[in-house]
C-alpha cells in the first residue's frame, strides 16, 4: 500500500507497477491469512480465506475482461481501505502471536476481525461489478 503511494505522489509509478503492486499485496495477504490459520484454524478459518481468495482472483480476471472492453476499473478507497485493514489486523494478530498468543486461542476478536474482512472482501466486489456496469452504459 505504502510502495502504491509514494510511486502516485512522486508520479514514478510504471504501468506494469500497477498490476504487480495489487498482486503483491494479495499475495502477502492471503499467505499471511494461511500462516495465521495454520496455528489458529478455529478463529481464521480456511473457508473464509478461500472466499477471500476467490474474490481477488475473481476480481483481477474482471478487471482483464473490461480492460479488453476498453472500460477502466479503478481502486476504488473502499477496497484500499479493505487492504489497509488486512495487513494491519495481520499485523496485529502477528504481534500477539509472538507475545502472548493464549489471547487468540482465548478469545473470538480474531474470528470477528477476519469476518469483517471477508465481509469487506465481498462488499467490495460487488462495488466493483456494479461500478463497472455504470461505466459500461
Amino acid at each position: 500500500i505504502l510502495d502504491g503511494y509514494i510511486a502516485r505522489k512522486y508520479n514514478i509509478g510504471t504501468e506494469i507497477g500497477k498490476y504487480i503492486d495489487p498482486l503483491a499485496d494479495k499475495i502477502l495477504v492471503v499467505t499471511a491469512f494461511c500462516v495465521l490459520s495454520y496455528f489458529y484454524p478455529l478463529h481464521v478459518p480456511i473457508w473464509m480465506i478461500f472466499v477471500i481468495l476467490l474474490r481477488d482472483i475473481f476480481i483481477m480476471f474482471y478487471r482483464t475482461f473490461l480492460i479488453k472492453k476498453n472500460i477502466s476499473l479503478e481502486t476504488s478507497k473502499f477496497a484500499k481501505f479493505k487492504t489497509f485493514y488486512q495487513i494491519v489486523i495481520i499485523h496485529l494478530l502477528l504481534i500477539i502471536h509472538v507475545f502472548n498468543p493464549s489471547t487468540i486461542i482465548f478469545n473470538d476478536f480474531t474470528y470477528i476481525l477476519i469476518s469483517i474482512s471477508l465481509f469487506l472482501s465481498v462488499i467490495t466486489a460487488i462495488q466493483y461489478v456494479i461500478s463497472s456496469f455504470s461505466k459500461d452504459n
